[in-house]
């Protein structure tokens, strides 16, 4: 799962993620051994690989080799040796036991699979209830994918007697109709709702200790709190008689493909010859943002490329003013709008525009066009395109809407599927004026209280000694930066801006599951669960170790321990 740019560079404002390697100071592995801790009769992977092995050789497949030490509670999970939370277990003993955790994403068991996987011993036994009733799935649904099941494998391998309940707030399968964006943004809402509901599930019934979570939309506020990142921050609080949760959300995987800046609002008549009757109004009522920083020039358009095709990809601006909340008064008075222009024969062609709801300050447009009943809607923007971000003085039909924006933001959801934007990268991505691109973490993934989780692949980390130098570990690609602005508060006053320091932490991913994986890069013949998705239930996993060390501890001391043992 996603990324960053000006005012200023995201980059430059977000303090640099810690990369969480293991609960304390990476050291020599061979403390182990000679301790007389090799292969301890305790370890549970023993029963866990040997099952697996037996049921792959029944099965007429190639066994999967132990990778590491050996000393990790599941062989499929690389990440907990990468992390050394098999020393960890090995040195104190601890292995989640008494903690809860609470994993938030698509489907659990839609596939069928969790019965095989508890058998197998690379999930804890989730069929029925706890002790007091509450069932381990909290609810599921028809979504075919299980990547909560992949996530609580993970989880599993590092923390293997954790208690593991799930939860999620779908069905949703997209983003909503782009051609009806009210119908979008009520679709978002209601989702939104059912986020709060799950989590507070979590937290009022099931008493987590901690919660790792994968899911966003792009349709929730991104300049101030909506309600799901309220509701991390209540449990992370520990509010209404309920203990602190710590509480990892996944970065997502949209590298940089963003552009923001402070609005810089230029008349630009000279464009009406490029505008079409269908664009109403005079031109002269139009402000337009000048791309190019520099007060000599004025360039109102700004060109972008996308290598390959955009599938289902979709476009997303948002300027600052307040989001719209349960029919709050502060809501959205500004009128904008994002017009689309493209190439022939060296002219600028208008093209289209993204649509929104004037209530809210956003729109959207999917980059592969719509079809409906067969009649294509929306056309499909090619490669390059180019992009005018636009403000009507005139304000919206039925009134309001003249207050100018100060900064917008626009986003193009990839989800690992593109290059990032920057000269260090072949077949890169382009956005004009953005060199090094934007921020792509907002919503609840960039609350105040949780930590961000980022991704690294578990071979370029110092334990496995490969791709890696000075025992530094390398940030994936597609792995989302922070640095995304928020301009009110939760009631839509607004304030100074704050830049929070998210992602708060770079783990590794790409370890093995059963069944969740789109590929198996270290041909193990086992599915390589990739992604911040991978990344969070990882130092989630982690966090239940210190945890049960130390139940004391609040959200804000474990992220600090896990800083504090990280490499720099």
């Amino acid at each position: 799962m996603h990324k960053r740019t000006k005012y200023p560079s995201a980059s430059h404002r977000q303090s640099r993620p810690e990369f969480v390697l293991s609960s304390e100071r990476l050291e020599p592995r061979h403390y182990l051994s000679a301790n007389g801790l090799e292969q301890a009769e305790g370890e549970s992977w023993h029963v866990t690989y040997d099952t697996l092995k037996n049921a792959y050789q029944q099965q007429g497949r190639a066994a999967p080799h132990v990778i590491g030490s050996g000393y990790s509670s599941s062989n499929l999970n690389q990440a907990d040796v990468a992390m050394l939370a098999d020393v960890v277990r090995a040195r104190y003993g601890v292995t989640g036991k008494g903690m809860k955790i609470g994993v938030i994403s698509t489907s659990f068991n839609a596939l069928g699979g969790m019965d095989e996987d508890i058998a197998l011993g690379v999930l804890p036994d989730m069929k029925g209830t706890d002790s007091r009733g509450y069932s381990y799935i909290c609810n599921d649904v028809d979504y075919k994918d299980d990547e909560g099941r992949g996530m609580a494998q993970l989880v599993h391998a590092i923390a293997p007697d954790a208690e593991i309940y799930f939860a999620t707030p779908n069905p949703v399968t997209d983003f909503g109709d782009p051609t009806s964006p009210s119908m979008a943004i009520d679709h978002a809402n209601e989702w939104a709702e059912r986020y709060v509901s799950v989590i507070k599930k979590l937290v009022d019934d099931i008493k987590v200790n901690i919660i790792v979570d994968d899911l966003y939309d792009p349709i929730v506020p991104w300049f101030q709190d909506g309600i799901i990142a309220q509701a991390v921050d209540w449990a992370v609080e520990g509010k209404d008689g309920n203990k602190a949760v710590a509480y990892f959300s996944a970065a997502g995987n949209d590298t940089n493909t963003s552009y923001q800046s402070t609005f810089r609002g230029t008349p630009y008549p000279e464009i009406s010859s490029q505008l079409p009757s269908s664009v109403p109004g005079n031109t002269e009522q139009y402000l337009y943002h000048d791309f190019d920083p520099d007060a000599e020039n004025i360039d109102i358009m700004q060109e972008v490329y996308f290598p390959g095709a955009f599938n289902k990809n979709n476009f997303f601006v948002q300027w600052d003013q307040p989001w719209k909340h349960n029919n709050s008064a502060k809501h959205n008075n500004s009128a904008n709008e994002v017009w689309f222009f493209t190439e022939e024969n060296g002219e600028r062609v208008y093209f289209g525009k993204a649509i929104g709801d004037p209530d809210y300050p956003m729109s959207l447009y999917p980059l592969s066009g719509m079809q409906q009943g067969g009649t294509q809607v929306l056309e499909a923007l090619p490669n390059t395109f180019y992009v005018a971000f636009v403000h009507n003085t005139h304000g919206y039909d039925g009134g309001g809407g003249q207050e100018l924006p100060t900064f917008f933001k626009w986003i193009t959801v990839f989800d690992g599927s593109q290059p990032p934007v920057g000269e260090d990268f072949p077949q890169t991505s382009f956005i004009e004026y953005a060199e090094h691109g934007s921020s792509t973490v907002w919503g609840h993934n960039n609350s105040k209280l949780a930590a961000n989780v980022g991704a690294a692949q578990y071979w370029s980390t110092p334990a496995y000694q490969a791709n890696s130098s000075d025992w530094e570990s390398v940030l994936s690609d597609f792995s989302s930066f922070g640095g995304t602005p928020i301009f009110f508060d939760s009631d839509g006053q607004r304030q100074e801006p704050e830049y929070r320091p998210q992602p708060r932490f770079i783990a590794p991913q790409n370890g093995d599951t059963s069944f969740f994986g789109s590929g198996d890069p270290d041909k193990d013949t086992l599915k390589n669960f990739s992604g911040t998705s991978a990344a969070t239930p990882n130092v989630g996993a982690v966090a239940a170790l210190l945890l049960e060390l130390n139940e004391k501890l609040t959200p804000a001391e474990i992220y600090e321990h896990l800083a504090a043992s990280a490499l720099p």
